[in-house]
């Protein structure tokens, strides 16, 4: 997060932003196919889960990351 932070502080010091989008918020994968499967098991790290994580826990974290990055950006 805080490198996340650090080059967003770098971004607004030295560009015009016009636009931004947050994305990328976690949500329980939901896996229609085995080759999407495959694909999911791929794409994600294995050192770091969130299954055993409440939906509130899960939520809290999402929202305070992005209050972070907005704040970085409109500072």
């Amino acid at each position: 997060m805080d490198q996340l932070l650090t080059m967003l502080k770098l971004m607004r010091e030295n560009l015009d932003i016009i636009g931004l989008d947050i994305a990328g918020d976690y949500s329980a994968p939901r896996i229609s196919d085995k080759i999407k499967a495959i694909i999911s098991r791929l794409d994600h790290p294995k050192d770091f889960t969130a299954h055993n994580c409440s939906a509130d826990l899960i939520s809290s974290v999402n929202e305070q990351t992005n209050q972070l990055i907005l704040q970085e950006i409109f500072s």
